[in-house]
């Protein structure tokens, strides 16, 4: 009885070293996002929550079910289906309107969420507390992952990354179960995959997981725990995976009636050079992209908010820099796994799980709509922290014994979550306002066209015309169908006094992009007739009056034009 006692007490006492941990990280998420919790909507915000008509209506939920992610107001045709993402900022909306308070606090504690079901996950198939805790710890600080919690729409590769690990955690709960609670945890776990799959397309990624981590499981976790259990391939459980999975493509099927991808020629060059290149072109692009992801996951100082032409340049030959680097982290990778696979399966689960995650946004399996972002790295950056972590508990295994093991692995976890939580502070405080975010990353890419295009259109607005004339010059250099760039430039140079350079600019963007310019014309058609350039002033004149005839101002300008024309010969 005593004995009986003992092992009841010991328990609750792991049980409440658990609970307390999960607090721990809940609250660690919301101590270090602190700080920009008050940060106002920036960018994608403004267009997908502040403005999005089936967001700040009420009783929208059945619009938001059968429609695509990007309002039609945005012009943008991207067959992109993320219904439950924005149900969240929908009903959001009903209680916080358009302060961006809430919807900061809402994702801060999603990514807590997420924090707890890895650590729960990892503590399970370790066996132990430290080594799930020190993973989950790692990840909650790691300065990768601030855009995905600070950026408001990044809350849709939260939503993603916690229903895949959710998933992840009640599959393997459920293995080791029988009756009402293996029943519990499988709903639970198809609950988590729908989770996933509607928030964001990464989300797919969870029904591969759920195989991978079975036969991790038969592997390394047979007989340990569960009995015979381990040892059983769930096929019931992949078949209502794939109801969840068949549903999705299934909605998203009636949504855009048939078109289920968007093809490389949708993909605009600014976004994603590599979408319009070959097949062999993109696999090299895919490993200049693994080495930017993981230099980043090991010096995350250095970032941007925008990755976009020529940020990433496409590499050319299988010998560019980036390349071989991408090719030592991959042959390291792979390797790490190869020798883990008969000892240490954990770090063979982490490699798995981080090769898996970043299948996607690598742009090997299919071109996506942007080249690189930090976002994309918030799934794989759990994969990374558990291989960080297991690495840290190996180091302490193999230097030291006994109690001291456990200090050694928390004085290294220590440290590296305080490197990551420097850096984390540090990035928060770029999204701030939009025009921190924009000059802190370009100073990270200088080479990014629309970043330069930003800075360049803030500069001109804040009268700062030659500073500006330099990034918008540099924007176009590096793409030169940036027309928005282009109608910036010829309007700074018009009124820097260049009137005739500003004017062959304006008419290059016209041919391409007369939506654009259009609206600057009776500017142009009034500076024009006040320098005595009639017959110029009447063509922009002319142009504009044809598109907006209501525009009593226009109309006067052009009628006084042609009067001198008339009167002049």
């Amino acid at each position: 009885m005593a004995t009986e006692n003992t092992v009841d007490e010991s328990g609750r006492f792991t049980s409440a070293i658990a609970g307390g941990a999960c607090l721990f990280l809940i609250g660690l998420s919301f101590v270090l996002y602190a700080r920009g919790l008050g940060y106002p909507f920036v960018r994608d915000d403004f267009p997908i929550v502040v403005r999005n008509p089936i967001v700040v209506t009420p009783g929208q939920l059945g619009e938001i079910w059968s429609s695509g992610y990007w309002p039609e107001t945005t012009g943008k045709v991207d067959p992109l289906y993320r219904p439950l993402g924005i149900s969240t900022f929908h009903l959001q909306h009903q209680i916080f309107g358009s302060e961006s308070t809430g919807y900061h606090l809402f994702n801060t504690l999603l990514h807590g969420l997420v924090c707890v079901f890895l650590f729960l996950l990892i503590r399970d198939l370790s066996g132990r507390i430290d080594i799930g805790f020190t993973c989950a710890v790692l990840f909650c600080c790691h300065a990768v992952n601030v855009e995905a919690v600070q950026y408001v729409v990044g809350r849709l590769d939260l939503l993603a990354a916690f229903g895949f690990v959710a998933a992840l955690f009640f599959h393997q709960k459920a293995r080791s179960r029988a009756g009402w609670g293996a029943f519990l945890c499988r709903a639970g776990a198809g609950l988590a995959c729908g989770i996933a799959v509607f928030s964001k397309e990464n989300g797919v990624m969870v029904f591969p997981a759920v195989v991978l981590l079975d036969l991790w499981i038969v592997r390394y976790r047979s007989g340990k725990s569960g009995g015979s259990q381990t040892r059983r391939i769930p096929y019931f459980s992949y078949l209502s995976y794939g109801g969840v999975f068949l549903g999705y493509l299934a909605l998203r099927w009636f949504v855009f009636d048939g078109d289920m991808s968007r093809s490389a020629e949708e993909v605009a060059l600014l976004d994603n050079p590599l979408a319009g290149v070959s097949f062999g072109a993109r696999c090299l692009g895919g490993l200049v992209l693994l080495q930017k992801a993981l230099l980043l996951m090991l010096l995350p100082w250095s970032v941007s908010s925008d990755y976009s032409l020529a940020a990433i340049p496409v590499p050319e030959t299988p010998g560019s820099p980036g390349v071989l680097i991408g090719v030592g982290f991959l042959v390291l990778l792979v390797w790490g796994g190869m020798r883990s696979f008969r000892g240490r399966g954990l770090v063979l689960l982490g490699v798995g799980w981080f090769v898996l995650s970043f299948a996607i946004p690598s742009q090997v399996l299919l071109p996506i709509g942007t080249i690189f972002g930090l976002r994309l790295l918030y799934l794989p950056c759990a994969g990374f922290c558990l291989l960080l972590g297991s690495g840290l508990a190996f180091v302490g295994e193999k230097l030291f014994s006994g109690n001291r093991r456990s200090w050694v692995l928390a004085s290294l976890s220590g440290a590296v979550c305080l490197y990551f939580c420097v850096a984390s502070f540090a990035q928060i405080g770029m999204w701030k306002d939009e025009e921190t975010l924009v000059f802190r990353s370009l100073a990270a890419e200088p080479e990014s066209a629309r970043l330069n295009y930003l800075a360049g259109g803030m500069l001109a607005r804040a009268g700062k015309e030659t500073e500006a004339l330099a990034h918008l010059q540099k924007a176009v250099e590096i793409f030169p169908d940036l027309d928005s760039a282009r109608a910036m430039l010829a309007m700074v140079l018009v009124r820097r006094g260049d009137l005739d350079q500003g004017l062959t600019e304006i008419d290059r963007a016209f041919e391409s992009s007369p939506e654009i310019v259009i609206p600057s014309f009776v500017f142009l058609g009034e500076l024009l007739l006040k320098k005595g350039r009639v017959k110029e002033a009447e063509k922009y004149l002319s142009v504009y009056v044809q598109r907006n005839s209501g525009s009593t101002k226009a109309k006067g300008l052009l009628k006084r034009a042609r009067a001198l024309m008339k009167s002049s010969g």
